[in-house]
C-alpha cells in the first residue's frame, strides 16, 4: 500500500517530468516547427529572405543586406542551440533521477528508455552543424 508521502512524491515526480517533456517539446518545435526535417539551414534562409522581402517591398540593396542579416541571425541561434543543448540534457537527466526513487524496476527500465529516446530527439532536432 502506498503512503500518502510516496503518493504526492510521485505525483510531484511525474508533474515535473511533464512539465520538462513539455518545455522540451516546446523547444524543439520553437526552433525547428514543422520543417525542422525537410529544410536545411541555406533553404530556410532563402524562405525568410524571400517572405521578409515580398511583406516589406524590399529594393535589391535592401534584399542584400537582409540576406547578411539573415545569415548571420541563422549562424547564431545554431549557437545558442549548441550552447542550450547540454542544458536541456542535463535538466531531463536530473528530472529523471529524481522520478526514479519513487518507480518500481520495471518503471525504472521504462523511463530509462524515454529518457534515452529524448535525449537521442534532441542531438538529432539540433540542426546542420
Amino acid at each position: 500500500m502506498m503512503t500518502r508521502a510516496r503518493a504526492a512524491w510521485l505525483l510531484a515526480g511525474v508533474f515535473i517530468l511533464g512539465v520538462v517533456c513539455g518545455a522540451l517539446g516546446f523547444a524543439a518545435f520553437g526552433l525547428h516547427g514543422l520543417h525542422g526535417r525537410f529544410m536545411n539551414s541555406e533553404r530556410m534562409e532563402r524562405m525568410i529572405v524571400r517572405h521578409l522581402s515580398r511583406r516589406l517591398r524590399l529594393d535589391e540593396t535592401q534584399r542584400g543586406v537582409l540576406q547578411e542579416v539573415t545569415r548571420k541571425a541563422h549562424a547564431q541561434i545554431r549557437q545558442v542551440r549548441d550552447d542550450t543543448l547540454p542544458r536541456l540534457e542535463a535538466i531531463v537527466d536530473q528530472a529523471c533521477a529524481d522520478l526514479r526513487p519513487s518507480l518500481r524496476p520495471e518503471q525504472q527500465t521504462e523511463l530509462e528508455t524515454i529518457r534515452t529516446e529524448a535525449i537521442e530527439r534532441l542531438r538529432r532536432h539540433r540542426g546542420p552543424p
